[in-house]
């Protein structure tokens, strides 16, 4: 072989192993959220009424006269003839696939399916009907290769070597679409989590009022009209994302979220106007408003906060910027519902609080259960019991004028 041909061919094999020996990796640890896509229409398609089935992941829990409906997470909701208190019986399950948060009025049902609102008559509970569906009041733009649209996530914990510029964070959930790409956190659609409104705790994202139904995403709040079909009217984004709660008192809406509360009025129902603001450091916190005063709760727990806090922030102020009157330190509170002149407070693994607000400024602690665990509290319309959602069931309580509570049934998870 030529020399010189030699001495060039060696020069490329010695450069190229160099590069090769350049390349950067890394061993990542992360959350991978792998996307899952379907036929839109077939999932619209899906039966609303299905048979009678286990609750095994509860979501939702709301109380409507005799019955109690408890959702199933991103699958529908469980109906519960609760009439004989001391035996629940499970009558039916409404089958609304990717639903999370739902709310009751009279005789309908108002769930979201994803991108979709449904609104459902039950009038015969035992044979439900979908009367108007908005399709698409969450805007929906993510889909596959073959026009399949992302219906939901497939999580798992993965450790992978990577070249040190793929953008992989292991603090956070990383949502890989079909193509492998990373999906933005901020265009991943925002479910809806907590429990309903009316007759349920404070863990709500939905609200009724004036004709309209008022959803809150992460950091967008929806305005449907309620008429004889769901109609999307407005969408409101100039929010800081991180809304959590909702909450409805005559013509505001109370929405809690990461660093505050911010108060809407909705006196114009399809034109929403941000009137109030309380801010706060960032934690899980669900509000509810009394009198002259809004209970704020902060939590650490699973949140990115500081202190676990029961804030009592002043609503008699003229000017848009709150404070808090008194900060009450707490253990991981939850949910809340007032009942009379008590405040109960659901602090998970801690049991549950009652406070005296015969006096809304300045409550007064008067028992501790540490022998429950509560996360929301839900009192019961017509009957002198209360429902306490905790991690294995939904405990049903009388509860006497003394506040000491005494377990009538469960219905476990």
């Amino acid at each position: 072989m030529n020399f010189k041909l030699f001495l060039t061919l060696l020069t490329a094999a010695l450069f190229f192993a160099s590069c090769e020996t350049d390349i950067c990796n890394q061993t990542v640890t992360y959350t991978k959220a792998t996307a899952v896509y379907e036929k839109i229409d077939d999932l619209r398609d899906t039966p609303i009424n299905g048979a009678v089935r286990d609750i095994e992941n509860p979501g939702k829990i709301y109380v409507a006269g005799d019955f109690l409906l408890i959702g199933e997470e991103g699958e529908g909701i469980h109906v519960i003839d609760n009439s004989d208190v001391v035996n629940p019986t499970a009558v039916n399950f409404i089958n609304i696939p990717m639903n999370r948060e739902f709310i009751v009025d009279g005789n309908h049902i108002y769930a979201e399916s994803q991108y979709d609102m449904m609104k459902i008559d039950i009038t015969d509970i035992n044979s439900a009907k979908l009367e108007s569906r908005a399709e698409d009041f969450i805007p929906n733009n993510l889909v596959n290769d073959k026009g399949e649209t992302l219906v939901g996530f497939d999580f798992e914990d993965v450790t992978e070597t990577l070249p040190c510029d793929t953008p992989i964070n292991p603090d956070v959930i990383n949502y890989v679409a079909w193509n492998n790409e990373l999906i933005p956190p901020s265009s991943v659609p925002s479910s809806f989590s907590g429990s309903s409104n009316g007759t349920s705790g404070t863990l709500n994202k939905l609200a009724l009022a004036n004709g309209h139904l008022y959803a809150i995403s992460d950091k967008s709040l929806n305005v449907l009209q309620n008429g004889s079909e769901l109609r999307k009217v407005n969408r409101l984004e100039n929010f800081d994302d991180g809304m959590e709660t909702i909450i409805l008192r005559d013509e505001e809406l109370f929405i809690g979220k990461f660093d505050g509360m911010t108060i809407v009025d909705i006196s114009s129902p399809a034109a929403p106007v941000i009137t109030r603001e309380y801010w706060h450091q960032e934690a899980c916190d669900p509000v509810l408003p009394y009198l002259d005063v809004a209970y704020v709760t902060l939590r650490v727990d699973g949140c990115r906060g500081r202190q676990n806090l029961l804030d009592v922030v002043d609503l008699t102020g003229t000017g848009s910027r709150l404070s808090a009157i008194e900060r009450i330190e707490m253990e991981s509170p939850y949910g809340m519902s007032i009942i009379d002149e008590t405040l109960y407070v659901g602090e998970g693994i801690s049991g549950l609080k009652m406070f005296d607000i015969s006096t809304p400024e300045s409550p007064e602690l008067i028992s501790w259960n540490q022998d429950v665990e509560a996360y929301d509290i839900i009192q019961h319309p017509t009957k002198d019991i209360i429902l306490l959602a905790g991690p294995d069931g939904l405990n049903i309580y009388e509860n006497n004028e003394a506040s000491v509570l005494t377990l009538v049934s469960t219905i476990s998870f």
